[in-house]
């Protein structure tokens, strides 16, 4: 756990508090993911698979982003494919409150192709 702790340490705010606060949704809607830092990145795991990883979108101020792993499967309108392959992220402003519903529902709706 030090290298997840170091990475969100590392963090500059808002996107340190902004981050930490998603961590917090995501672990308590999800307790069944594990977190890990891979590719230098925190990754929530589930079942020794890829599920979500946080990160920061440089072409936007470094605006923060979830990004699901199986995205190219959910169809939520919220998500940006872009030139990903597999992943669809979704945007979030720091400077506001988390949109707890729309992280819960898209957790709910990446959860369902790993039951």
């Amino acid at each position: 756990m030090k290298q997840v702790d170091d990475f969100f340490n590392n963090l500059t705010e808002p996107n340190k508090s902004f981050l930490l606060a998603l961590k917090h949704i995501v672990q308590q809607h999800c307790p069944q993911l594990s977190l890990s830092i891979k590719y230098g990145l925190p990754f929530f795991t589930i079942n020794g698979k890829l599920f979500c990883y946080f990160w920061t979108y440089k072409k936007l101020n470094h605006q923060p982003y979830i990004s699901f792993m199986d995205g190219h499967r959910m169809q939520h309108t919220v998500l940006l494919q872009e030139k990903r392959a597999r992943a669809k992220i979704f945007l979030m402003n720091p400077d506001e409150d988390i949109p707890v519903e729309t992280v819960k529902q898209l957790l709910s709706e990446a959860m369902a192709f790993y039951k």
